[in-house]
């Protein structure tokens, strides 16, 4: 860059000295004795400041661009308030600029300070640690996080001139570019899909297709879908039309392809309701169509490993738990499902909880997001209990990232728990429940992520028909349904 400098330097300098002496001409021949003493000072003061102009640039570009002038290592310290957000962005950057003289220190005079306000005497300009996370439902917006900005403090080093360390320049860039840069993912979460009993009949009649075609644009939308598949899929028995228990034949499985679903869940009290056959039918199945699952298995390891779904480089872990009376529970070498003690249907059992609390970090080791399902709660409410709300906290608390509940045929609350999406149901999806408009009535949770944070979550209503099609809704039913989660979510 020097080397740049001092050949445009010279060209200046050879510009001017051509068109000082034109001048000098011009006055020779007006004759004029005084003019031309005057004119050789002017020339001697011109040579003088562009001889100082020409070592101004080839210091500058020696301090700009060399170690020669500035002072190594170049050092940054963020500070405790900003550490959450910032450090992992730092610590990107360096581990991806091993060649880089920024070195992090607890100095609070370094080169570089991030903080919630600007330093004085620092030149100082503005970052966006983390962008803002709002739930929409319609009309209606709840706020989970607003942006979170920074301000990048920092020195200009140098001995003629104040210069910014292309290093320092280079971190500057990265933080002001970072989530205008990071990868666009989404990811979209239905409820309970149970495609037996008269949605089995109407599929005999109407072909697979029928319950899933009509939601299925607004399901498969994502690059990563995510359902709970609530009945074994297995021709190892006949699909009842009617009572409990539930199945559906194998070939339902091109219906939950049509909805996009890339991972489901497995934990709940219908999944084994033909055995432990009926559902290693069901996982043998779900491989054969590259679907992973979480949440049984042909034993308690299996059960209880987290579905790992990678999409843009970044992966996403989805753990799944029953605690609804009724499942086969998986052992140390039998199948079944993945089990807590919970109210109300077990007393809540708190070595069970430490185990999902365990499932968790081990899944966060693994991936960049966890999403924990837990099937709990008593029918028909729009409520979680106590026992719900506690053990919700806690796998959050444990790395969770999102929890979503099901099972108890209604849409529950939605909570915000320290930025984190608590869902505690979505409601049916596909069943044949349509007594009441609540156990008719869900919707999809639509999520947008920047790399691995959520920015956005989106409320899709829909309604299950009296031909056991899940349609989607729009205008007055839609926004009673909005109007109804923020009611008993407590959301103004």
């Amino acid at each position: 860059m020097s080397r740049v400098v001092r050949t445009k330097g010279r060209v200046a300098a050879g510009r001017l000295t051509g068109f000082l002496r034109s001048i000098s001409r011009s006055l020779k021949n007006a004759g004029g004795k005084r003019y031309q003493a005057a004119f050789g000072i002017t020339i001697v003061t011109i040579a003088c400041l562009a001889f100082l102009l020409s070592l101004v640039n080839f210091l500058y570009a020696q301090a700009a661009h060399s170690d020669l002038f500035s002072d190594r290592p170049y050092t940054i310290e963020i500070a405790p308030s900003a550490a959450a957000d910032i450090k992992p962005l730092v610590d990107t950057y360096l581990k991806a600029h091993p060649g880089t003289t920024i070195k992090m220190t607890g100095d609070d005079h370094a080169d570089v300070i991030i903080s919630r306000t600007p330093v004085k005497g620092y030149d100082a300009v503005q970052v966006e640690g983390m962008p803002a996370l709002r739930l929409t439902a319609g009309s209606l917006v709840k706020t989970f996080r607003n942006s979170r900005m920074y301000w990048f403090s920092y020195k200009r080093t140098g001995i003629l001139f104040k210069v910014q360390s292309a290093d320092i320049t280079g971190l500057e860039d990265y933080l002001l570019g970072y989530w205008d840069g990071a990868k666009d993912i989404s990811l979209n979460a239905g409820g309970d899909v149970i495609p037996a009993r008269h949605v089995a009949q109407q599929m005999a009649k109407h072909g697979v297709s029928w319950p899933f075609k009509e939601i299925a644009p607004v399901s498969r939308d994502a690059d990563i879908v995510y359902a709970d598949l609530e009945c074994p899929l297995t021709n190892r028995y006949p699909a009842p039309y009617s009572g409990m228990v539930f199945s559906a034949p194998a070939k339902t499985i091109n219906g939950v392809e049509m909805l996009g679903v890339d991972v489901v869940t497995l934990a709940n009290n219908h999944t084994t309701n033909f055995g432990a056959d009926a559902l290693t039918d069901t996982i043998k199945l779900l491989k054969q169509h590259g679907i992973k699952y979480a949440g049984g298995g042909s034993n308690y390891a299996e059960a209880h490993r987290p579905a790992i779904v990678e999409t843009n480089g970044f992966k996403f872990a989805f753990l799944s738990y029953n605690g609804i009376k009724g499942s086969i529970d998986a052992t140390s070498d039998s199948p079944g499902v993945s089990w807590i003690g919970i109210e109300p249907w077990y007393p809540d059992n708190p070595a069970d909880w430490q185990t999902v609390a365990s499932d968790i970090r081990e899944a966060k080791k693994q991936a960049d997001f966890v999403v924990t399902a837990f099937h709990w709660s008593k029918e028909y409410e729009y409520h979680p209990n106590p026992s719900m709300v506690i053990l919700a906290h806690q796998a959050c608390d444990a790395g969770a990232d999102m929890v979503i509940g099901q099972h108890p045929h209604s849409i529950q609350s939605f909570e915000n728990y320290n930025g984190k999406l608590i869902a505690y149901s979505l409601g049916n999806f596909i069943f044949d429940q349509r007594f009441s408009e609540q156990v008719r009535q869900g919707v999809v949770l639509k999520c947008k992520f920047k790399n691995n944070v959520p920015v956005s979550f989106d409320l899709v209503p829909y309604r299950v028909n009296d031909a056991c099609q899940t349609i989607p809704v729009n205008g007055t039913v839609a926004k009673k349904l909005y109007t109804k989660i923020f009611q008993i979510s407590g959301w103004k």
